[in-house]
């Protein structure tokens, strides 16, 4: 028993000595902490923050929020129903969550003047202004006959704000051919000034403006055309406008080499594809290109130039030809002429279509009969009228004496005015005829009936 009390009194001893020995330490480097400086001050460790630092309790210049949570803050919390702040280039801002952006893709028919267009629109649902890109593509699906040459001139993006305001999303110039054998692509940069973070759009409509032209009788004649795309597949269109700013993508290549392509803050980086000057994909037709030398540019040469003829590449020229396989018809007018004093009998031949650039119509004129005191016939001038405009002039030099004398004279018609055209054409006769020593002058006329002149390689 007593054994147990001196030991007692012996381990309350050795407390005492340790605790009058104690402290939190004895020199400085018993005071360690990560990104402190440790100093032992009155056997306390006191710590101060080392400089730039991660860790250090101190959001200093460089860091934030996504580089330093220990020391700037989590990167967390949201700016409206569709904006929350994330980490992006190793930068805090607001943009929209992955698991809310919904593609959407639509697809809408429309047909002007028999011309028939298809449009694809692909865009985020929601869009980010500052961010996203308005996607559509112009599928020329088919075109009659008579029309050629589509070019898309410009296109409106515009939607109706909850007050029932109609803004302009997307208003500019396209310029760009339009055929069957090449869609035109177009990014759409969107505009928008707003002091809201978000909002919504009904009835979004994107307006196409474009030129054709109808070809009738060989005549190209430049039309006008628009067509509403509606979005009836979309209820709202939903925006965001964040307050972060982007930088520009690694790389703004279009694959074209006619076109420079620039991204800044000029451009609120965006990629901007800027026309080369000269060089063919530069969405312009310049005078050292056509449709054979660069139909990305100029459109394809290729459809109808009229009733008998099509377009095709000739010696790097897009030029009118015969449509392949096809052959001219040879047209036959007998013509029996009973001149009192003399009877005629004459043919009359020509091509249909009629090519002004190498046919000609020849006449064929036959003395059938005459009185006994006729000494000779003369076919002295031909002419070819359309109305009353005359069209084409071949003086004549034939002589007929003797009943069953023939002779011929061919006549050309000059060119015409476009590539095909459709006249109802008059021939006129002018001849004279002796009887002793009286000469006698006159005219008959003979409808030819309606002739389509051609000129092919125009």
């Amino acid at each position: 028993m007593r054994l147990q009390s001196l030991f007692l009194v012996f381990f309350a001893l050795i407390l005492l000595l340790l605790a009058g020995c104690g402290g939190e330490c004895k020199i400085d480097s018993d005071c360690v902490k990560p990104h402190f400086a440790g100093k032992c001050i009155n056997k306390e460790c006191k710590f101060t923050p080392v400089p730039n630092e991660i860790g250090n309790g101190i959001c200093e210049p460089g860091e934030n929020k996504c580089n330093a949570p220990v020391d700037c803050g989590i990167c967390q919390g949201s700016n409206g129903p569709y904006l929350k702040y994330q980490c992006i280039n190793n930068k805090c801002v607001d943009a929209v969550p992955l698991d809310l952006i919904k593609p959407v893709y639509l697809s809408s028919d429309a047909k002007v003047s028999g011309i028939s267009f298809k449009v694809i629109s692909d865009f985020n649902q929601p869009f980010n202004i500052k961010k996203d890109l308005f996607d559509v593509k112009f599928s020329l699906m088919s075109l009659p006959g008579t029309i050629e040459d589509i070019t898309l001139k410009q296109i409106e993006l515009s939607g109706v704000t909850s007050d029932r305001r109609k803004i302009s999303l997307y208003d500019d110039a396209l310029n760009r051919p339009l055929h069957v054998e090449l869609d035109v692509e177009k990014e759409l940069i969107l505009g928008l000034s707003s002091a809201e973070v978000f909002g919504e759009l009904s009835n979004l409509v994107l307006t196409v403006y474009f030129d054709y032209y109808v070809v009738s009788s060989g005549k190209r004649t430049l039309k006008q055309g628009s067509f509403p795309v509606r979005f009836s597949g979309l209820n709202k269109f939903v925006w965001v406008l964040p307050e972060a700013e982007y930088s520009c993508p690694e790389s703004c290549d279009d694959n074209n080499p006619g076109t420079e392509d620039v991204c800044s803050k000029e451009t609120n980086f965006f990629c901007v594809h800027t026309p080369i000057s000269g060089v063919c994909g530069n969405y312009i037709c310049e005078s050292n290109e056509n449709k054979c030398s660069c139909e990305f540019d100029c459109g394809s040469c290729a459809g109808a130039a009229g009733n008998y003829m099509v377009y095709a590449c000739v010696g790097n020229e897009c030029l009118a030809q015969l449509r392949p396989g096809f052959s001219q018809e040879k047209n036959k007018i007998f013509d029996d002429r009973d001149l009192s004093y003399f009877h005629l009998q004459n043919n009359f031949e020509f091509n249909d279509p009629f090519n002004v650039k190498q046919d000609s119509v020849v006449l064929t004129f036959s003395l059938y009969d005459k009185n006994v005191d006729v000494s000779q016939v003369k076919i002295t001038d031909i002419r070819l009228f359309e109305g009353s405009s005359e069209i084409a002039h071949t003086p004549a030099a034939i002589t007929l004496s003797n009943v069953g004398d023939s002779a011929s004279v061919e006549v050309s018609i000059p060119e015409i005015s476009g590539i095909e055209a459709g006249k109802s054409l008059n021939l006129a006769v002018w001849y004279e005829y002796s009887r002793g020593d009286l000469t006698t002058k006159n005219d008959f006329r003979k409808p030819l009936g309606k002739m389509t002149l051609i000129s092919p390689g125009s």
